[in-house]
């Protein structure tokens, strides 16, 4: 969805390593380490997880190598005792560290640092024997380079009290409406919300699609010439069915639900079963068509529309959504047994959203 992708564009930091500065006419060297870190699972609020860097020496042995992070503030970390120093040519070694988050942090991310002394005399070398014609001019900039080099990783994240995300991806749901949660529950049922897309620009990508769909069916060489000028017609019909999607959702925030259904249904008619409409957002769409029912309380049409939302395809890991949802609408209609079942599947999509396994823990104790 294009929710995601701008989100993504917006939160994803992709880590690099940082490289002196060269000669614009300098020729390429060829890599001499190897540097990335990750996160060895999805980070929660308070429970400690692994960062995992790892160095390689790619080009000659590497001297005192170093690796550290930079954390949030607040979060605690303790290194596990790694090797340092000398790294031999051709190895890698993994560094280990154990950090806990100490709270939520939507735009989180944690910063790995790798400090090692410059291999000048094996660049030299290698560039001496790659570009013999101008060695000396290689070796001068290489020598002039600092002796400790740095490079940096960067894991981006993101971490809410309900759930954490990592790495990011297009299957992040995080707005909840509280007014439908259920007694026992934590949070009300979750929906999906473009918050990239103001409902001003949703309306006009609406009302413009309706426009140019007039002036194809006017005049049948539109196409054609639109295609010849680079203008994709499909993205300007997802452009509409997204806008459609997002107003929805704002009709339904805004509790008017007949306006929300009006507009949800005017989205299944434009999409119908189109092959090149993302199976995510039907099933966005047709998640907000039964939280609008049971706001309306329609509790017999929810159930459907959820039910329709979870088998429209149920690997999908938004599906984690659905079925808690259908927990919580189980939880107001005084089925705890399906509920209990419901939200044991959300957990099995997925065991680090909390807030499923803590309202999942609550059922079971009842």
């Amino acid at each position: 969805m294009r929710l995601s992708l701008r989100l993504l564009l917006c939160l994803f930091l992709i880590g690099a390593c940082a490289i002196p500065p060269v000669a614009a006419d300098m020729p390429k060297l060829p890599s001499w380490y190897g540097f990335d870190a990750s996160l060895a699972d999805i980070p929660r609020v308070g429970v400690p997880v692994e960062v995992l860097a790892t160095v390689t020496a790619r080009l000659g042995d590497l001297e005192d190598v170093d690796v550290s992070l930079l954390l949030p503030q607040g979060w605690a970390h303790v290194p596990r005792e790694e090797p340092k120093g000398r790294l031999g040519s051709g190895s890698s070694r993994l560094f280990r560290f154990v950090v806990t988050p100490a709270g939520p942090l939507p735009n989180g991310s944690i910063g790995c640092r790798l400090r090692v002394r410059t291999p000048k005399a094996e660049l030299i070398r290698e560039a001496g024997r790659r570009f013999p014609e101008e060695a000396n001019k290689i070796a001068q900039t290489i020598t002039s380079w600092p002796d400790m080099h740095e490079a940096f990783a960067d894991m981006a994240f993101a971490l809410y009290k309900e759930e954490g995300f990592y790495p990011l991806g297009p299957d992040m749901w995080i707005t909840y409406d509280d007014r439908l949660r259920p007694e026992g529950a934590v949070r009300g049922p979750c929906l999906y919300r473009d918050v990239m897309i103001t409902p001003f620009q949703a309306q006009t990508d609406v009302e413009m699609f309706d426009k140019l769909r007039t002036l194809l069916k006017s005049d049948p060489k539109l196409e054609a010439s639109l295609a010849e000028k680079g203008i994709d017609l499909k993205k300007k019909r997802f452009d509409q069915l997204l806008g459609l999607y997002v107003l929805a959702v704002e009709a339904y925030l805004k509790g008017d639900f007949p306006a929300a259904e009006a507009l949800l249904n005017r989205f299944a008619s434009e999409s119908g079963d189109a092959a090149d409409v993302p199976v995510e957002l039907a099933v966005a769409a047709e998640n907000l068509r039964g939280l609008a029912a049971w706001a309306s309380g329609d509790r017999r049409t929810a159930e459907q529309a959820l039910q329709k939302a979870f088998y429209k395809n149920r690997k999908l890991s938004v599906q984690r959504y659905v079925l808690r949802n259908i927990g919580l609408l189980m939880i107001a209609k005084g089925d705890r047994s399906s509920a209990r079942e419901m939200l044991r599947l959300a957990v099995e999509m997925k065991p680090a959203y909390v807030l499923a396994g803590d309202e999942y823990a609550r059922l079971k104790e009842r």
